[in-house]
């Protein structure tokens, strides 16, 4: 996505006979550097499995012992990947690191209709009154709270 704004700002600077190129060469150089993007193959969670598989085996073949466990200190694991990374000429500038056990990912809040809250109010034998309404808007509230 970086990549496609510098092009659009590239087209946009780039002067032709001392005139700013136009609005329609922008866009053209824009869609082609989405299409290029769109072109490019994501990296397969096969080329990760073998990093990963890459990485036990090296780790596995050093003479040092990495004890690894939520009672021992992070810092022997950090250098043996900075080493790996070193040694495999892998850059860890960029690395998205998920935190998996103490920030599950975020789900997006849905919230009940009005038509929602009436339709089970009926199911369950309860006036759809406003009064209804409002107590259910006033629950899902308080959840939404607690949960986003």
């Amino acid at each position: 996505m970086i990549e496609v704004l510098r092009q659009m700002v590239e087209a946009l600077e780039w002067c032709h006979g001392g005139e700013p190129i136009g609005t329609a060469e922008a866009i053209k150089v824009g869609k082609q550097a989405i299409k290029d993007l769109e072109s490019q193959e994501p990296v397969a969670h096969s080329v990760i499995a073998g990093a990963l598989f890459d990485f036990m085996g090296w780790l596995t073949s050093r003479k040092e012992r990495i004890v690894l466990s939520s009672a021992d200190n992070a810092s022997p694991a950090v250098e043996a990947i900075t080493e790996f990374a070193r040694m495999r000429n892998l850059s860890l500038d960029n690395a998205k690191v998920q935190d998996w056990h103490t920030h599950p990912p975020q789900r997006t809040w849905v919230g009940l209709t009005d038509e929602d809250i009436k339709t089970i109010c009926s199911e369950n034998g309860w006036d759809s009154s406003w009064q209804s309404l409002r107590f259910a808007q006033a629950i899902e509230a308080k959840l939404k709270e607690k949960n986003t």
